[in-house]
């Protein structure tokens, strides 16, 4: 069935650009808010066309997620005026945490005093900065392992469905006239037995530090306010 684009949906829209992008590749991308009407599927595949993507790419995006799996340079503007940082986006957080908490000491009053008591709002500076560093090494680390589980899991989920249309295709004894086509259905019947236990194994292991590292974080969060109560 054939339509006009004037009648198709936000989401429709977007995938038929994406396609008309891959038929007619360019050296150069703009992107505004790439990800919007993309379902979770949708914007997966997306992302992942992109990563492999080796032309120029500048995108507008309010998707964190899509701005930490491809990003590597961060364009601020502000009153006007452009910055560019040359890291990924998590690393732009940590920057901008750090020059807010030195703009922020500027402008504290010096204590002319011998105490060595801090103030509570350098206390509270403090613990702002300790929670936000915690923060920002927890997703440089999760953040690649949860990449790999979700490539993983729609690896295998194409994997599996292929495995089990080949099991219907050798139920089939009138399949077995192609000798060619036998003898490549049974190699690939092979292979998948082998590479399906593989990424599920791989996706376990991942799976588990990921979880780890999640537990690691929220522990040395609860050490963390705990110092700052006492």
């Amino acid at each position: 069935m054939k339509k006009v684009v004037e009648v198709l949906s936000g989401g429709e829209k977007s995938r038929l650009s994406l396609a008309k992008m891959l038929v007619c590749p360019a050296n150069f991308l703009l992107m505004d808010e790439p990800t919007n009407h993309l379902d979770i599927a949708s914007r997966e595949m997306l992302s992942d066309a992109l990563d492999a993507y080796h032309g120029a790419l500048c995108f507008i995006t309010h998707d964190r997620t899509l701005i930490r799996e491809i990003a590597n340079k961060i364009i601020e503007i502000r009153n006007g005026v452009s910055s560019v940082y040359a890291g990924n986006y998590d690393e732009f957080l940590a920057w901008k945490e750090r020059m807010a908490n030195l703009e922020e000491e500027k402008s504290l009053p010096q204590n002319s005093g011998s105490s060595d008591e801090l103030s509570p709002r350098e206390l509270q500076r403090q613990r702002k900065a300790a929670e936000g560093n915690l923060r920002n090494n927890y997703y440089r680390v999760s953040s690649p392992l949860k990449k790999r589980i979700e490539e993983i899991e729609t690896e295998l989920g194409k994997l599996e469905v292929e495995f089990e249309e080949l099991e219907g295709y050798f139920a089939h004894p009138e399949n077995y006239g192609d000798a060619h086509e036998l003898k490549t259905a049974t190699r690939r019947h092979s292979n998948l037995k082998k590479m399906i236990p593989e990424l599920t194994d791989e996706w376990e292991r991942l799976s588990l530090e990921m979880e780890l590292k999640k537990q690691e974080f929220e522990e040395a969060k609860k050490k963390l306010a705990a110092e700052y109560e006492r």
